[in-house]
């Protein structure tokens, strides 16, 4: 991550709420661009995609199938999304 990046993540920070002894916060979406192959294996490194978890064939198809879907969308063959985050924080109501 550049540090313009961090600076627009940190440009971003919503000041926190807060709710019942909750704090809340968070950051407006920040755009990124990810190659298609990095897409792919973020895919996979959930756990019920990873590639551990599948057997040769299953990735092979989902992994076309994917392919197939996102394509179309590609720019440069990158991925374009947008990444966001919302944290609370505080005590536990219950132990």
């Amino acid at each position: 991550m550049r540090l313009g990046s961090v600076r627009l993540i940190l440009a971003g920070w919503s000041p926190p709420g807060n709710t019942g002894g909750r704090a809340h916060g968070g950051c407006l979406p920040v755009p990124f661009t990810q190659p298609f192959a990095a897409y792919l294996d973020a895919l996979h490194s959930q756990s019920a995609l990873s590639r551990d978890r599948m057997v040769p064939e299953a990735v092979a198809a989902f992994d076309a199938e994917v392919r197939t879907l996102v394509t179309p969308h590609l720019v440069a063959g990158a991925v374009r999304l947008q990444a966001a985050a919302q944290v609370t924080w505080g005590r536990p109501l219950a132990p």
